[in-house]
């Protein structure tokens, strides 16, 4: 059972629970902020992020990608990047296809990637639907 952290039961920020924003690929929105204990996996990270965005609710777990938004000289893809503002707008800008080249594992820890990040005016993770493809069971 993951441990996901809802606002009302955070008093103050705590080092053992980031904030980590959100931002869905494709779809035009705003960043959005999940918080999650350190000890949990990027699948508990996914679940949280259905259960906080109201665009993937009904997605399943498995269709939900996350990617890191830092790049490989270890920079995180700040809010006030035009890219973000444009990717907010819906679009998908040549700089964050460039971020999203190796998916999240979901059984790696989140402290793995977000211990010490930098928290505000800062994308953390980049949220995409697995595009669905028709499965062909035997000839069907």
């Amino acid at each position: 059972m993951f441990s996901a952290v809802t606002w009302t039961e955070r008093d103050s920020v705590r080092n053992d629970i980031p904030i980590v924003f959100c931002v869905i690929v494709g779809v035009p929105g705003r960043a959005f902020p999940v918080q999650i204990y350190l000890e949990e996996s990027v699948g508990s990270l996914q679940i949280a992020i259905k259960d906080t965005n109201g665009n993937v609710k009904n997605v399943d777990i498995d269709k939900l990608q996350l990617f890191l938004a830092k790049t490989v000289e270890g920079g995180w893809l700040s809010a006030e990047d035009e890219a973000v503002t444009s990717l907010l707008s819906g679009d998908i800008p040549e700089r964050v296809k460039k971020l999203m080249h190796e998916e999240m594992d979901p059984t790696d820890p989140v402290r793995d990637f977000f211990e010490g990040a930098p928290t505000l005016n800062t994308i953390h993770v980049l949220v995409k639907v697995r595009d669905s493809k028709p499965v062909d069971i035997g000839g069907r």
